[in-house]
């Protein structure tokens, strides 16, 4: 992945502010560093630009936390040593995971510093980083300086045990990725819709990448019929013309007749195929579009419902509830109380 300066610089300044507050910055906070420096910075603007990252996917303020991947944590050199003890911990995780012959395995940053011997800093540094990664968690809870915490691995963390490097990571997330894929046959689609139904509920990230597969199959599908109609639509029109112009020129050259009357047929044959072609791709883009609303509908209760299941068991039903409501357009409890 190539970047270019400024992509780099809020990679940079982004990884610098973590390293020394052991929390993540805001959006704000990154470009108030940056600015006084360089005034043609815009920090909204740069992040989208940021191949992977997820702003380029959902709408961000400057007031939300700064978003960064592991992949660019990987340009910086001074972060070789917070990744290396970021695969020790997912080794030891997926370990455990094997390991323990018991439901509900959960991690703590108690037995991490014992075994691993980390101190308070990598602790707290880690747990956030653990926080970039993909299929390794399904559930976690922490104190707010992440001084303590504890997480349950994902049942797809087996898919990265003995774990050589980061590299290594980056080299079966990539290949995991890549088997999920959404196409654009209904066929993959239905995968991608019985890997959602199988994914673990609390794996948040699993499910969101799942959703965005499916909804790029879907951008994907009818793009490919419109491109298709378009293209043979061209074909046709072209046809038309050069047999309406053969028609003229075998005219102008009183040439037989037949053969200016045939062009002629040929053309408005053409004609009415190109008038076809174009119904299909208008066809094929109004179906679209009338289609995302649902879509779109049905992803987003999935990620929520998703969300609740890393809540506490009270809050994950009242907010279950409130969810279902929405779902089926009845109004919300709290509308109900205020009447």
């Amino acid at each position: 992945m190539e970047l270019n300066k400024y992509q780099l610089l809020y990679i940079q300044t982004v990884y610098d502010y973590f390293r020394e507050n052991l929390q993540w910055p805001t959006f704000r906070q990154v470009q108030k560093k940056i600015l006084p420096t360089h005034r043609d910075f815009r920090v909204l603007e740069v992040v989208k630009s940021i191949e992977d990252n997820q702003a380029g996917h959902f709408f961000y303020n400057l007031d939300a936390q700064a978003t960064i991947t592991l992949k660019e944590i990987h340009h910086l050199p001074e972060a070789e040593q917070d990744l290396a003890d970021l695969v020790k911990v997912i080794c030891y995780s997926v370990e455990k995971y094997i390991i323990e012959d018991k439901e509900g395995v959960r991690v703590t940053s108690e037995e991490i510093s014992q075994n691993l011997h980390f101190d308070e800093t990598a602790i707290r540094k880690v747990f956030q980083l653990l926080g970039l990664t993909m299929y390794i968690i399904s559930s976690s809870s922490n104190s707010i300086d992440y001084e303590t915490w504890s997480f349950n691995p994902s049942d797809s963390a087996i898919d990265f045990q003995d774990l050589k490097s980061i590299d290594d990571y980056f080299e079966r997330l990539d290949k995991r990725n890549k088997s999920y894929q959404a196409s654009l046959s209904s066929q993959n689609a239905e995968a991608t819709i019985e890997m959602i139904a199988e994914a673990d509920p609390s794996d948040i990230k699993a499910i969101g990448v799942s959703a965005l597969k499916l909804s790029t199959g879907y951008y994907n599908e009818p793009l490919k019929q419109s491109q298709q109609s378009f293209f043979l639509m061209r074909i046709a029109a072209v046809v038309f013309l050069l047999l309406f112009v053969a028609a003229i020129v075998i005219l102008i050259l009183q040439k037989p007749a037949g053969f200016a009357y045939i062009s002629m047929i040929g053309g408005t044959i053409s004609a009415i195929f190109s008038g076809i072609f174009f119904l299909m791709y208008r066809h094929a883009s109004d179906q679209a579009l009338a289609y995302k609303p649902q879509v779109d509908r049905i992803q987003n209760f999935i990620m929520a419902n998703s969300a609740c299941e890393t809540m506490d068991e009270e809050r994950k039903q009242r907010n279950r509830e409130e969810l279902v409501r929405w779902f089926v357009g009845l109004p919300s409890n709290n509308s109900e109380d205020k009447k």
